[in-house]
């Protein structure tokens, strides 16, 4: 007896959401075999579960994860668009001794701006920082550094950071190995982190 109040009830709720229609409130409907049928449009829903944890230290170290990927983002978001801007900057250029003035301006600007703080970071923060501005711009950091400042300085910074266990020449794989990063940078673009 309580089921069939219930239907009933519900039955009835939904018939009075959908049978007024105001002149100041419009459903959008289709007709469909002569009825006339309403639809609502709904909000994307993003449904995230993280993977379960083996341990404490297991879920600190992905806590730590996502720490650093909302510190360093930021960063690679601003490098991308300062590198598309120089990049238009330079392909407009009349020659080489001009787009190398260009290339000169743009390392001064960008280490006016962040060198104090991108020497503050951590190892693995600037791990990220490459494999990020790899995400965003499509190229790797060995590459802009080897298109911008020339191919010498590009293996003498490539030797350099491999010394500290640093790859500049690394893809970022969304897909594979950097999944879990790609992950958290999904849920801060959707802003639920």
């Amino acid at each position: 007896m309580k089921k069939t109040i219930a239907i009933t009830a519900l039955i009835f709720i939904y018939g009075l959401a959908f049978s007024q229609v105001t002149s100041d409130k419009i459903v959008a409907a289709t007709v469909l075999d002569g009825d006339t049928i309403p639809y609502l449009g709904l909000r994307e829903v993003t449904i995230v579960s993280w993977r379960p944890f083996r341990n404490a230290s297991e879920e600190q170290a992905h806590r730590r994860l996502v720490n650093n990927v909302r510190f360093v983002y930021p960063y690679a978001k601003v490098a991308s668009a300062k590198m598309r801007h120089y990049d238009n900057l330079s392909a407009s250029a009349k020659n080489r001794r001009e787009r190398n003035k260009i290339s000169k301006r743009a390392e001064e600007e960008i280490k006016a701006q962040f060198e104090n703080d991108i020497r503050n970071m951590t190892q693995s923060q600037g791990i990220l920082l490459i494999k990020l501005i790899d995400r965003e711009g499509g190229k790797s950091s060995y590459e802009i550094i080897s298109a911008t400042r020339g191919k010498f300085r590009a293996v003498f910074w490539q030797s350099f950071s491999y010394f500290w266990g640093i790859d500049l020449k690394e893809q970022y794989d969304p897909s594979g190995k950097d999944k879990e990063i790609e992950t958290i940078v999904n849920l801060i673009d959707a802003g639920l982190i």
